[in-house]
């Protein structure tokens, strides 16, 4: 579940499938979701490219025709670089072991759930907070996301505008 709660934004993880794995395990595939997640607007522009390329016979480098892998590989460049962008900051959502009581106190609060309701929290919160080290949702929003957002739109919109001239 995703809660913005008190100035906290939460993901909260339920089920007992969760309780059964080690906790760095689940830390992953929960950055590896995140990561996947915020990827669904960075791999927009990809496909995008790639028609381009077909559509206005850009598929020649130096006057021969790219191979299948150059072409996969000048079409899906930009959207790795963002999904490697936002690699970096997708760590600063598990938080420190002293912030994550916070996390817990707060889904418990906004739920309803008792002490034997089971589940895990990742998250951060909107304003600086030093049991979470500093780190704070408006930095992310503002390096990763907004950048990454625009960039892979605009790319979308570029390649449409460039559709239309072909």
């Amino acid at each position: 579940a995703h809660l913005f709660y008190d100035g906290l934004y939460i993901n909260a993880l339920f089920g007992p499938s969760f309780q059964s794995f080690p906790r760095p395990f689940v830390d992953g595939l929960y950055l590896l979701g995140a990561l996947l997640t915020t990827g669904w607007w960075q791999l927009a522009p990809a496909p995008c490219i790639m028609q381009y390329l077909h559509l206005s016979n850009g598929l020649h480098k130096r006057g021969r025709a790219m191979t299948t892998c150059e072409s996969l590989a000048s079409s899906y460049a930009f959207s790795v670089l963002l999904l490697t962008f936002t690699a970096i900051w997708a760590p600063d959502m598990v938080p420190t072991r002293e912030f994550e009581e916070t996390l817990v106190t707060a889904v418990r609060s906004a739920f309803n759930l008792t002490e034997n309701d089971r589940f895990l929290v990742y998250g951060l919160s909107l304003e600086k907070d030093p049991a979470n080290n500093g780190r704070t949702l408006k930095n992310i929003a503002f390096i990763a996301f907004l950048p990454t957002y625009a960039a892979a739109y605009s790319a979308f919109f570029i390649i449409i505008h460039r559709y239309q001239e072909l």
